[in-house]
């Protein structure tokens, strides 16, 4: 078996969600951990300026849409922010704490573990 993965997990997922596409996945997985509630983000599919070298070369862009995305976040009332892109939460949590939040920040793969430990324990 190749090290390459499908775009779509059909045989990990209920079978009446086998047409399930990758972006509803993670969204799926989230809201199947007790005690999450999963907080849909304003303006969600607007970049938050970290996408390839964007906060490097035109940085005031880059500065503006990070500063539009950890608003949005903090218009949510969460408590955690997730993401599987490391460039995003970065971005994003450099804003948040330049606008005074405290929010706490994970790699989607860390809450996932976080959450799998307690359930074992």
């Amino acid at each position: 078996m190749s090290g390459v993965l499908p775009n779509r997990l059909a045989s990990l997922l209920p079978p009446e969600r086998f047409q399930m596409q990758p972006e509803q996945l993670v969204p799926y997985v989230l809201r199947s951990i007790p005690g999450l509630e999963l907080v849909e983000l304003r303006d969600s599919h607007l970049c938050c300026g970290s996408a390839g070298a964007y906060n490097i070369d035109p940085p005031e862009i880059a500065g503006s849409l990070g500063r539009k995305k950890a608003q949005a976040v903090m218009e949510t009332g969460g408590q955690l922010l997730v993401s599987g892109n490391i460039g995003c939460l970065n971005q994003t949590h450099l804003h948040l704490a330049k606008l005074g939040s405290k929010l706490q920040v994970r790699r989607t793969m860390q809450l996932l573990r976080e959450a799998y430990a307690r359930c074992r324990s």
